[in-house]
């Protein structure tokens, strides 16, 4: 941050350099722009006066935030291996609850349902690591340092869809403007082509080939809960799906639709 704040003047003035010689070419033209680029200046101003003095406060924000997340994943963790631990005579007392009639249908479906969910935990990690590769030989290609290191941060973030990868790519793109405008240009370029092939190519055939429906209805699904649910919406979004699809097929054998 102290780098990127020690050449943010630099690239400022690069872009104002740039911005000033369009104008120079459209006055010769006969365009009067100046006002137009006066604002913009202003904007570009406004913004590394914001970067430069708001951004400790951000980042502790999101320290601040990842802790408290973290907090609730290590609870989640400790409960699911309890659960693991005592799967069976969970899934045994759950099992007793229901009417003897149904305990084999009811069984059979719980068990079709906890292997279309396996499946698309398996995805999401392919996805994942196509991501962490893809970003990985990116990195490498336009010289950011530590490319590896920044790819698996990418990998990582993917599991959550749509803005993980971006989340992954900011401390790429920071790293990229401290060795120089050219880097950091490219980095961002590269953080959102590999986050554009991964949301509207890899997963939706990764997914449709994993839970075996079409790429359209997974691209469907993302929307919808993303759009009633948020984030969380579009974690579970690719799973949901797949539990629909199985009671979907249980009903319509059962009943013979």
């Amino acid at each position: 941050l102290n780098d990127l704040i020690t050449v943010l003047p630099g690239i400022i003035n690069k872009l104002i350099s740039v911005l000033d010689n369009i104008v120079i070419k459209l006055n010769s033209k006969g365009l009067d722009v100046s006002l137009i680029r006066d604002n913009f200046v202003n904007c570009i101003n406004n913004g590394a006066i914001k970067i430069s003095t708001k951004m400790p406060k951000y980042i502790i924000d999101i320290i601040l935030t990842l802790i408290s997340y973290l907090g609730i994943l290590s609870m989640g963790l400790v409960v699911g291996i309890y659960m693991l631990i005592d799967f069976d005579s969970l899934k045994e007392h759950f099992v007793k609850l229901i009417p003897i009639k149904h305990r084999k249908e009811i069984t059979y479906l719980m068990d079709k349902i906890s292997l279309e969910v396996r499946k698309t935990i398996n995805g999401t990690m392919l996805v994942a690591l196509m991501v962490l590769v893809g970003d990985t030989i990116a990195f490498s290609l336009i010289g950011l340092e530590s490319p590896l290191l920044f790819g698996v941060f990418c990998g990582i973030t993917d599991l959550i869809p749509y803005i993980g990868p971006y989340i992954g790519g900011i401390p790429a793109v920071i790293v990229g403007f401290t060795q120089g405008t050219g880097v950091g240009i490219a980095a961002l370029i590269s953080c959102i082509i590999v986050q554009l092939i991964e949301n509207y190519i890899l997963q939706p055939i990764v997914m449709s080939k994993t839970i075996e429906i079409h790429p359209v209805t997974i691209i469907i699904g993302l929307l919808l809960f993303g759009h009633f649910f948020g984030i969380l919406g579009m974690i579970i979004a690719s799973p949901i799906i797949a539990i629909l699809k199985v009671i979907y097929d249980f009903i319509r054998d059962k009943y013979t639709l």
